[in-house]
């Protein structure tokens, strides 16, 4: 009801003409109950509009916080704040239409605009409409959001004159391959770019500002080959969603990616990208692993959180310290804290990818089926068989026949306690066409720490990872 109020208000404001009040009391009440937050001059947070503020007060307002307040069109008086630093439209229903492009060349001092989730490119006349005069005005910006707004790289512009920004987001969009119309490779301050979901298919390297970028978030697109270039400053690199890609050799250099501290990549039994990677960029990212996990494997080691080569967060979740990868502690069913309550549930492989992606859990919102690479670093042969062995052989027994000489189940009963003696789905399927394969998947048997195929319609128990990056 808030939401209806606040846009029936914003619609039926009139036009003030100059040395009228910018708001009534009436006014301000009412964006008080709808929840609008704005910042003051000289304050550190934000809060939402107080109702006994005065129409006078308002213009040492520094942000104003319209997201998710089902607007239709821009209120006549927000040009009036001539200087607002931050802006947030976000979550509405805006289009960039002519009151929009106005308001926002009214305000020359504004550091952050979020513009996203808004259909602003859906309908015309908009659809035609090009954001590139706004930029012209906003030389100040140092953020800009404009994600989801259903735009060609054309509707943007040129972003050139925006030699301010640090962080650009530009997800969910129709960009393709135009991302050189929006010259971003003149942008060089920025830092944060991401342009994930964009259908673009060739990698727009020259096309982007390689000397300064941080962050780099290219997936969910059509790529599949990287050509080099030099990106000497970049952190993180998210190529996740975009099949089998390929990195040309060049990043493979021991001086390439100097700074690379993440790389987010597909794998498992359909694209197993990170076994293919350039052999030097292999050896630097298992380095960087390595460091990390090591240190924090020797803290949680000193505070008695540590069970062989697993770390206990003490969350629920176990950090396997050699992989990097994070486990549930209990399979999915059971909970407490050693995993005593409940009954782990059993579920069709079908069921199972769809149920279990993306779950949130323990502050993390990614948990997924483990591959099937990832699932057998679980065995433990108590009976000192190494987890190569037991998976060339079919597990921690000598011969196939025998389930004796080690403990089970197999797999580390302190790290993953009431671990049931049965067979456990993974997310890899068999890509065999034969007809005593098809529909089937891998999965893993911690009686004996075997690995093998069942039909995807089996009953089989989960346990829930995530990359731990």
């Amino acid at each position: 009801m808030k939401k209806v109020i606040f846009s029936l208000c914003c619609c039926l404001l009139p036009s003030l003409a100059a040395g009228q009040e910018l708001f009534t009391v009436d006014e301000i009440r009412i964006m008080h109950d709808a929840g609008v937050k704005v910042q003051f001059s000289g304050q550190m947070t934000s809060q939402v509009l107080p109702a006994e503020t005065s129409p006078g007060e308002l213009l040492r307002v520094e942000m104003l916080d319209f997201s998710d307040s089902s607007l239709y069109r821009i209120p006549p008086w927000l040009k009036r704040f001539t200087n607002l630093r931050r802006l947030d439209l976000s979550k509405n229903h805006l289009d960039a239409d002519n009151d929009l492009m106005e308001t926002l060349q009214a305000m020359p001092k504004l550091d952050v605009l979020n513009l996203s989730d808004n259909p602003l490119f859906a309908k015309e006349p908009a659809a035609s409409q090009s954001l590139g005069p706004v930029w012209q005005r906003l030389t100040e910006l140092g953020e800009l959001y404009l994600s989801d707004t259903g735009g060609r790289a054309q509707n943007y512009g040129s972003l050139a004159p925006l030699w301010s920004l640090q962080k650009l987001d530009l997800s969910n969009n129709r960009i393709r391959n135009e991302v050189g119309v929006l010259e971003l490779n003149k942008l060089t301050g920025l830092e944060e770019l991401n342009v994930s979901h964009n259908d673009i298919s060739r990698f727009p390297g020259t096309e982007l500002p390689v000397r300064s970028l941080r962050l780099l978030d290219l997936s969910h697109n059509d790529l599949t080959k990287i050509s080099y270039v030099q990106m000497d400053a970049l952190e993180i690199w998210d190529l996740q969603g975009n099949g089998a890609v390929r990195l040309e050799d060049d990043y493979g250099d021991m001086f390439s990616l100097k700074s690379i501290k993440k790389l987010q990549y597909d794998s498992g039994s359909d694209y197993d990208n990170l076994s293919k990677l350039p052999e030097g960029l292999k050896k630097k990212l298992n380095s960087l692993v390595e460091k990390k996990w090591k240190k924090l494997h020797s803290i949680a080691n000193a505070e008695g959180r540590t069970y062989g080569k697993y770390i206990d967060n003490q969350d629920g979740t176990i950090t396997d310290s050699k992989t990097g990868l994070m486990w549930k502690r209990c399979s999915e069913g059971l909970s407490g804290m050693n995993c005593e309550k409940g009954k782990a549930k059993g579920y069709e492989w079908d069921d199972a990818v769809k149920h279990f992606k993306n779950v949130e859990y323990a502050g993390y919102s990614d948990w997924r089926l483990p591959t099937i690479d990832e699932l057998k670093t679980l065995v433990y042969c108590s009976n000192g068989t190494s987890e190569k062995e037991a998976w060339y052989r079919g597990g921690c027994n000598k011969d196939s026949s025998s389930e004796e000489g080690f403990e089970r189940p197999t797999i580390n009963q302190n790290a993953f306690p009431n671990t049931p003696i049965r067979v456990f789905w993974s997310a890899s399927i068999e890509n065999d066409s034969s007809a005593s394969y098809e529909g089937s998947a891998w999965n893993v048997y911690f009686g004996r720490g075997s690995v093998f195929i069942n039909p995807r319609i089996a009953d089989l128990r989960i346990r829930l990872v995530r990359s731990g990056q």
